[in-house]
């Protein structure tokens, strides 16, 4: 679905994906990586609801990337007991 909007936010989402620890600022983007950004953003915006939408919000008023790399981050284990508890019970 992406995709039909622009390639390159797929390349861009699977390397925030690669880590989702890392903030990312629209100040520290380029005029394209900030487009991106807020074709992301405004995508998100349209399909998330709940918690997610929560998290969409919170992200830098429109940086769709920083919004996929909270939404990524959440649904890290956040311990090495929940990841055992993960593998124990899939």
């Amino acid at each position: 679905m992406l995709e039909a909007f622009e390639p390159l936010l797929v390349t861009a989402c699977k390397v925030i994906e690669g880590d989702p620890k890392k903030k990312i600022r629209m100040s520290e983007l380029n005029a394209q990586e900030q487009n991106l950004a807020r074709t992301l953003n405004r995508f998100l915006l349209s399909k998330c609801k709940s918690d997610a939408a929560t998290r969409v919000q919170a992200a830098e008023e429109g940086n769709g990337l920083e919004a996929w790399r909270l939404l990524c981050d959440s649904k890290l284990p956040k311990s090495s007991t929940v990841e055992v508890k993960r593998l124990i019970r899939p």
